[in-house]
């Protein structure tokens, strides 16, 4: 049975009875599971949106996978009454290291706001990561409040070519979005800073109706490059900082997100799932 994705050609973890257990559990990064059928018209509705999403995100897969397993798969059936699928589609975030079922928690959130959605599974990742602290994950944590740019410039690895301050009130989410999109890039430093650091009241960015607010520093230049006026969006934090990194020629380019096709507005709409007996 061909899925709905496959239908729009889009890359995405495809997951099954057969390969769940082992794609998903003792894995070294957290997955953001839809269970949907290709039946349900809730479902159909759905995924363009969801096809959009996991595009929006597609650099953060070393720190979370955005996957899918369609249950109107004859096979998938025992897979989808294990999870206690009643009603499509329904999204799971299995967090690091997930061991089985019981690990897997319901999205709850707005599935069909993409403004929000990302900064949902940036905040599920960071609860995640402050629980178990995975090694290869990047800190969450406020920078230390005496920090400055050039202690910040030393604590970033001799690979770090852009420094990306954001000072940021909690819940920090913009903040964490842009550690998960960066991760794995050490050409970029990213740090987040409390408006009451001595930092962030040097650069101005007091002011909570401003926050997020955003600066931007090239190695070997004292001030930055690029500072928000005013209050700033994760996808154009990542923007920027893309765009600095082909301007000063720094190889190989940086995670952006891919153009996907617009989406039609679609409201809150779920189809309950009836499983026959085995």
């Amino acid at each position: 049975m061909r899925s709905l994705f496959s239908l729009m050609k889009i890359k995405y973890c495809s997951l099954d009875v057969d390969n769940f257990n082992q794609k998903v559990y003792n894995q070294g990064r957290a997955f953001f599971v839809e269970f949907y059928s290709s039946w349900c018209g809730a479902c159909i509705a759905y995924a363009p949106l969801y096809k959009k999403f996991a595009l929006d995100v597609q650099a953060w897969k070393p720190i979370i996978e955005v996957a899918a397993v369609n249950c109107a798969d004859d096979k998938n059936s025992r897979v989808c009454r294990e999870h206690a699928i009643d009603a499509f589609p329904t999204i799971k975030y299995f967090k690091y290291m997930s061991r089985g079922k019981e690990d897997g928690i319901r999205y709850e959130g707005n599935k069909h706001e993409l403004t929000t959605l990302p900064l949902d599974v940036a905040q599920l990742v960071r609860d995640d990561w402050l629980k178990q602290r995975p090694p290869q994950w990047p800190s969450f944590d406020y920078a230390d409040n005496s920090s400055t740019v050039e202690s910040l410039w030393q604590l970033a690895g001799p690979e770090a070519k852009l420094l990306a301050l954001i000072v940021e009130a909690y819940p920090a989410r913009v903040t964490w979005a842009e550690k998960i999109n960066f991760a794995m890039d050490k050409r970029v430093h990213t740090v987040l800073l409390s408006s009451g650091d001595a930092l962030a009241k040097s650069l101005g960015a007091t002011t909570p109706t401003d926050l997020p607010k955003f600066y931007l520093y090239v190695k070997g230049q004292e001030l930055p490059v690029f500072l928000s006026e005013a209050k700033i969006t994760w996808q154009q934090i990542r923007e920027k900082i893309t765009e600095r990194l082909i301007a000063v020629g720094i190889e190989r380019m940086a995670p952006s997100a891919v153009t996907a096709p617009p989406v039609v507005q679609q409201t809150e709409q779920t189809i309950t799932a009836n499983w026959n007996p085995v």
